[in-house]
């Protein structure tokens, strides 16, 4: 069980380079290589990163039901090649994002629905190897974010995406040889069954550029995904016994939470990114610090925080993780309100100066240990709380609820375009309004959170 744990970080850790390099960097590429505005950046990063997490449970039944796990990795990577392939020859970002949507979706569900069965009849372990995966996905992202700075800064986009093909291949070849390791029983395949699937999947990745292009239709596509998905959870659950009931109301009202988190977290990719690039103050003795090495700092800090929550965990017994929940909530809340709160009251005083680096890194480290505390609980319990005939499926989910976030934090990013604010003080002003907002709404969550406390503790 430990050696395939250890082969699945390596192949996260060295993919993952290519898909958080490209979601970080996306706003600055399409802003600052392609000319967009800023709130059609931000809604085309809503769209690409909610259908990039959103196709998920899709890709989970394709996988589970035709594909089988195995092959839908290999097909994974076979589509993000198409996609760097794209972007480096250039003209086709948007074919080079529909690859890259079906890429990811068919690789990522399927490695962290493996890790998931492999770990799944122990709480405390699933717990570790959920946190050891989004530390090893978070130092690809560091080094990602470092190689490419100075590329980014001197808008190099085609080596950029020459790196990110270069190292999927490397995780590629490592998954290749790591298969016996990993898959313990063997896969038998129907490529017969196969077609009607896989013609689905090329008629989506002809289909989506002109969502792009239409963002309106986007909106109400994705809309009909959730609802579909919605329509089918109801299913599984009205199926199900009065214990497997009750986990899945917690489930839901967890995915609920995740959203409410995942919109402030994912601000870093969109309103932050250009926060930073704009407003912060990025000149050190003289050099100027790439943007995205100061957004680096978010999967470093992930990276040491991780490994703190790692070893503490080692020392807790298995029955802690049954009833914390809640308690692990409040603190992500707490830490998130801290951040924005900050931002809040250097944009409310800053006159229009520019923000010190220093204290954004700060506002990161607020940032970054709120999400430490609650991504590895909320992939565990998916494997706790939903029932085992549909782990894949709510795997799915958790990416879909994910990608609804990422959708709102785009759309919500996007009143807060300031490309043609030429004052200053008017530029804080319009942050200042947008962190306020973001601080009352996760105020507001945490008041709910507390009373739906007894709900959550299960054993409480």
């Amino acid at each position: 069980m430990l050696r395939a744990n250890r082969r699945i970080y390596l192949i996260e850790f060295i993919q993952s380079f290519g898909f958080l390099g490209l979601k970080f960097s996306l706003v600055l590429y399409l802003v600052n290589r392609l000319g967009m505005a800023d709130k059609l950046a931000y809604q085309v990063y809503a769209v690409f990163t909610a259908f990039a997490y959103g196709m998920s449970p899709i890709f989970g039944y394709l996988s589970e039901k035709y594909f089988g796990c195995k092959f839908a990795i290999f097909l994974g990577y076979i589509f993000l090649f198409i996609s760097y392939g794209l972007f480096i020859i250039g003209n086709n970002e948007y074919f080079a994002l529909s690859a890259f949507i079906c890429g990811i979706g068919l690789y990522r569900t399927n490695l962290y629905d493996l890790l998931g069965k492999i770990n799944q009849d122990n709480e405390k372990q699933s717990f570790i190897s959920y946190n050891n995966l989004i530390i090893f996905f978070n130092l690809g992202a560091v080094m990602s974010l470092i190689f490419i700075g100075s590329d980014v800064e001197d808008q190099n986009w085609q080596a950029v995406f020459k790196i990110f093909g270069g190292v999927t291949f490397i995780s590629f070849l490592i998954f290749i040889f790591s298969l016996r390791d990993i898959f313990k029983e063997v896969e038998v395949y129907q490529f017969s069954k196969m077609v009607f699937p896989f013609i689905g999947i090329i008629i989506f990745l002809l289909f989506f550029p002109g969502l792009v292009e239409r963002i309106y239709i986007a909106d109400y596509f994705f809309i009909s995904l959730i609802l579909i998905t919605l329509f089918i959870s109801i299913y599984i659950y009205l199926a199900q016994d009065k214990q497997n009931r009750k986990n899945l109301l917690i489930l839901g009202l967890l995915f609920l939470f995740l959203i409410s988190t995942n919109v402030a977290f994912e601000q870093i990719g969109s309103s932050l990114s250009l926060l930073i690039d704009r407003v912060v103050d990025r000149n050190y003795l003289g050099f100027v610090v790439p943007t995205t090495w100061i957004l680096s700092l978010n999967p470093i800090f992930y990276t040491v925080f991780g490994g703190m929550v790692f070893l503490i965990s080692l020392h807790l017994k298995p029955e802690w993780f049954q009833n914390k929940i809640y308690l692990l909530f409040v603190i992500c809340f707490i830490f998130l309100i801290s951040a924005y709160g900050l931002l809040w009251l250097v944009t409310l005083s800053g006159n229009g100066n520019s923000i010190s680096m220093f204290f954004m890194g700060s506002v990161l480290m607020f940032y970054t240990f709120a999400e430490v505390i609650i991504s590895p609980i909320s992939l565990s319990m998916i494997y706790i709380l939903s029932p085992k005939k549909y782990t894949n499926f709510f795997m799915g989910v958790w990416f879909l609820v994910f990608s609804f976030s990422n959708y709102l934090s785009g759309e919500v990013a996007s009143y807060i375009s300031v490309e043609d604010i030429m004052d200053k003080s008017l530029l804080f002003e319009k942050y200042n309004n947008f962190f306020e907002f973001l601080s009352i709404f996760l105020v507001l969550n945490l008041i709910f959170l507390y009373y739906s406390r007894k709900l959550i503790n299960r054993k409480g």
